[in-house]
């Protein structure tokens, strides 16, 4: 028998005693109905603008690499493709959420979105932090999920497996195949820790099902999504200190300088460089 999930919260302390515990939590109330709508309209014109322009990237839902006959859309480097996305990202409760887990000092690890479609196939159970050692005693990752449509099991609600957050070990595709579809109303928050197991599910039904994924790292981290190389320079003038520290664009404890320059010290590209130089 598959574990139970705790409740919707609406409560931030709720929320928090829940990844704890089980390694997810789900949310409700912290994101408005304008902010959704925006989000579904520039989700839905930007992934049809990729499929028109030939760059969309479609995966089967079992693997992440771009294949073109793929049932789910992967939408990339959202912080490019819509002020609602980086709004989004700056949200209160997702941020409380992120420094819960990881700590104060925070990197956006991605920005994406996926469209599940019928004819995907599920994603295999695993953690999001699969780059490091699984007995790692903390999470190197956290993960956002703002659900744009109800979750369900019919349209292939993320599985999870509670509490594996815990075991300091991977799934093993042969055995640990006990999970419960983490179902939720379209607006809820998902938030989940690194470690914990869990795969895309299966949409059965004639709709897609669309997701909004915000990801954070602890500031030690190299990112999923390269911002400092992605983001575009006119999205970089919109962008506030506050989301210009969350792409990476601040030294933490001498990583990531550009010619010596310090801890918490805003550092944006240069445009000119450091070269040779004679007395």
């Amino acid at each position: 028998m598959a574990m139970g999930l705790p409740p919707i919260r609406t409560d931030i302390d709720d929320a928090k005693r829940d990844l704890d515990e089980f390694g997810l939590t789900r949310m409700q109330g912290v994101i408005d109905e304008t902010t959704l709508a925006e989000a579904r309209a520039r989700l839905d014109a930007q992934a049809a603008g990729e499929i028109a322009h030939g760059c969309a990237f479609t995966d089967t839902g079992d693997q992440v690499t771009n294949d073109s006959d793929g049932a789910n859309q992967r939408i990339w480097n959202l912080i490019n493709k819509g002020e609602v996305f980086r709004r989004m990202v700056m949200n209160e409760s997702l941020q409380a959420l992120a420094r819960h887990v990881l700590g104060e000092d925070l990197l956006l690890f991605s920005a994406t979105a996926n469209i599940a479609k019928k004819g995907g196939k599920a994603q295999p159970l695993h953690g999001d932090q699969l780059f490091a050692p699984a007995d790692i005693p903390y999470s190197l990752i956290a993960n956002g999920a703002w659900l744009l449509d109800p979750f369900t099991a019919e349209n292939g609600a993320t599985r999870v497996v509670p509490k594996t957050h815990l075991l300091k070990r991977w799934p093993d595709p042969e055995r640990d195949l006990d999970w419960v579809p983490a179902e939720a109303p379209a607006g809820t928050l998902m938030f989940w820790d690194g470690r914990l197991w869990h795969g895309t599910g299966v949409n059965q039904t004639e709709k897609p099902r669309r997701a909004v994924l915000t990801s954070f790292a602890r500031p030690f981290m190299r990112q999923h999504e390269n911002a400092t190389m992605g983001v575009a320079p006119e999205v970089l003038d919109q962008c506030s200190p506050e989301l210009l520290t969350l792409l990476g664009f601040r030294p933490y404890m001498g990583l990531g300088n550009v010619d010596g320059s310090r801890h918490g010290e805003l550092t944006l590209r240069p445009t000119t460089f450091s070269g040779e130089l004679n007395p």
